[in-house]
């Protein structure tokens, strides 16, 4: 995320006005952030508190063909990842959607696979979900202090180092990897599992 809100500030003195569609919604009908998920992407859903503000949306795509030209270079339809942000808005949104299609221009003629979607400025961060179709980006069954939680039916491994609380868990394909910060005020066992319940539900 530093990185990105670097190249930003950069772009910002280069950016032009841009036909490229790359930030754009891809489901108008679905309602945000779900708007922003392609059609054939598998996953099970989600929910988030309401008072939690959509602070960035992005994905990763494969690059299909590379060209000598990178004008030509041609990347799946269908994102292998996305990755949501969660926190507290700014008042002011310093990212415009000119700046995000500068960027994600520039990472496609560089055989990026990153693009932003969507992008507000924010006071506070408190949350980042991961869906991937291709296994989980943070497997914590690698670490001897992860527990086995049973959420609304569903197997979720957890763990808390003290600075923020992680889980992983599998939902109608999709592999979830959640991390949630100090900030978002989950101090407690029951408060996590409270969030899981929402974030998991098969009927999110």
């Amino acid at each position: 995320m530093a990185k990105f809100k670097l190249l930003f500030l950069t772009l910002l003195a280069l950016c032009l006005l841009s036909a490229c569609t790359f930030g754009e919604a891809a489901d108008s009908e679905e309602p945000f952030p779900y708007n922003y998920i392609v059609e054939g992407f598998k996953y099970g859903g989600f929910a988030f508190p309401e008072s939690w503000n959509v602070t960035a949306i992005s994905s990763r795509v494969r690059l299909t063909y590379r060209d000598e030209d990178p004008e030509n270079h041609q990347y799946a339809g269908i994102p292998y990842r996305y990755e949501f942000n969660f926190g507290r808005n700014a008042t002011e949104n310093l990212i415009t959607d000119k700046m995000i299609d500068q960027y994600n221009r520039e990472q496609a003629l560089n055989e990026g696979t990153h693009r932003q979607l969507y992008y507000h400025t924010s006071d506070e961060e408190y949350a980042r979900l991961i869906i991937s179709t291709n296994g989980f980006l943070n497997v914590l069954t690698d670490f001897e202090e992860t527990e086995t939680w049973e959420v609304d039916g569903t197997t979720v491994m957890v763990i808390h180092d003290g600075r923020q609380w992680r889980a992983n868990w599998l939902n109608g394909g999709g592999y979830y990897d959640l991390s949630v910060r100090k900030a978002a005020g989950i101090d407690s066992e029951e408060a996590f599992k409270d969030l899981l319940e929402m974030m998991v539900s098969q009927n999110s």
